[in-house]
C-alpha cells in the first residue's frame, strides 16, 4: 500500500526543523544546549519537488543537504536552494535514508559522508560522490523487505525489516546478523520473527530498534547482541529517535508516545488534552525539549517547553 500523498508535506518540514540546530557531533546526544526558539519551524506544502511518486522517508544531515525517498527508486537531494532528482538503478520502493554526519571542520570541498537507503526486497543503495545510487556491497542473500537504517560510525550501521531480519555494516560490506533475546523466562535465545520498522543510535555502539506488537530491541556491542525491552503495550511501532542512551521516543498507532529512560513510559495523554487521535509514523528533533512527530491525515505534533501541542500544517 502507497503512503499517504501528504507525506513529503509533512516530513519535509520536520528535517528541515531538526537540522536547524545540528552540530554534527556523533556523540549520541543531540545538541543539549540548543535553544528551543532558535530557528522555529514553519509548516509549508514544498512546490516544486521533481517527482509525482509517494514518498516514504527524508533525512538530512545540514539544511543544505536533505534526502528524499520513496516508490519507483525515487531518490530526492535538496542542496539549500531546490530538490533535485537522482539516479538510482532501483526500481523498488525505497522506506528510509541515513548518513554520516559532516565533521564539525568539514570544508565545503571535502567529500560527502557516507549516505543509504534501504528499501523493499532486501534493496540497500549507497550514494557516490557524483550522486548516483548504487547497490551497496553484500554478502546478504535475504529478500526480506527494509523498513529502518541507522549509520552510526564509519563502520556501524544496522538496517532492519521484515521477518525479523537485521543486517550489520561493517564499514565495508552488509552483512546478515543473527538476531536473538533471551527469553524472558528461560534465557534461552529465541529468534524474534517479527517486522522490525526503526532503528535509532546515537553513536553505533548501541542500537535500539522498533517494531510489530509493541516490541522494542537494543543492542551491545555495536550489534553483537540484542535484548528485548518490555514496552507493556501491543500497538504497533513506528518511528524511533532519541537524544541519548537514556532518552529515547517510540511513536505509534493512536498517537502512543513512549519514553524510554532505563525502562519504558507511556507519555500520559501527550501532555495535552487537544491533541489528535492518529497513527504516527515519525519522529524527530533539534534536542530533548523540541520534539516534532508527524502521522495520518497531516497531524504534527510538537513537543515545546514540556506540552505536546497539535500544529497546523
Amino acid at each position: 500500500m502507497k503512503a499517504p500523498p501528504r507525506a513529503l508535506g509533512l516530513l519535509i518540514p520536520l528535517v528541515l526543523a531538526g537540522l536547524a540546530a545540528c552540530t554534527g557531533d556523533n556523540d549520541g546526544v543531540l545538541d543539549a544546549g540548543a535553544s528551543p526558539d532558535a530557528g522555529v519551524p514553519v509548516w509549508v506544502v514544498e512546490a516544486n519537488v521533481p517527482t509525482t511518486e509517494d514518498l516514504l522517508a527524508v533525512w538530512g544531515r545540514a539544511a543544505d543537504d536533505v534526502y528524499a525517498v520513496g516508490f519507483e527508486g525515487t531518490v530526492l537531494h535538496y542542496d539549500g536552494t531546490a530538490w533535485t532528482r537522482e539516479t538510482t538503478t532501483s526500481t523498488q520502493p525505497l522506506t528510509a535514508v541515513h548518513g554520516l554526519p559532516r565533521e564539525p571542520d568539514a570544508l565545503p570541498t571535502d567529500p560527502t559522508p557516507r549516505t543509504v537507503a534501504v528499501g523493499w526486497k532486501g534493496t540497500i543503495l549507497e550514494r557516490a560522490q557524483d550522486g548516483t545510487w548504487s547497490p551497496a556491497a553484500s554478502t546478504s542473500t535475504a529478500t526480506d523487505d527494509l523498513f529502518g537504517v541507522a549509520l552510526g560510525e564509519e563502520e556501524s550501521g544496522l538496517a532492519v525489516g521484515d521477518g525479523g531480519r537485521v543486517l550489520g555494516f561493517d564499514g565495508t560490506t552488509w552483512l546478515d546478523v543473527p538476531f536473538a533475546v533471551p527469553g524472558e523466562f528461560s534465557g534461552e535465545l529465541i529468534e524474534p520473527k517479527g517486522v522490525l520498522k526503526g532503528v535509532w543510535t546515537g553513536n553505533g555502539r548501541r542500537y535500539y530498534i522498533s517494531g510489530s506488537g509493541g516490541a522494542t530491541y537494543r543492542s551491545a556491542s555495536g550489534y553483537a547482541s540484542f535484548e528485548a525491552l518490555d514496552t507493556t503495550v501491543s500497538e504497533p511501532l513506528r518511528g524511533i529517535w532519541g537524544t541519548a542512551n537514556d532518552n529515547v521516543y517510540v511513536v505509534g498507532l493512536d498517537s502512543l508516545i513512549l519514553r524510554y529512560s532505563g525502562q519504558w513510559r507511556r507519555v500520559v495523554n501527550n501532555g495535552a488534552s487537544d491533541v489528535p487521535r492518529t497513527f504516527l509514523f515519525g519522529v524527530w528533533g533539534r534536542n530533548s525539549e523540541d520534539i516534532t512527530l508527524v502521522g495520518w491525515s497531516g497531524v504534527a505534533i510538537r513537543r515545546l517547553d514540556g506540552a505536546w501541542i497539535a500544529e497546523d500544517t
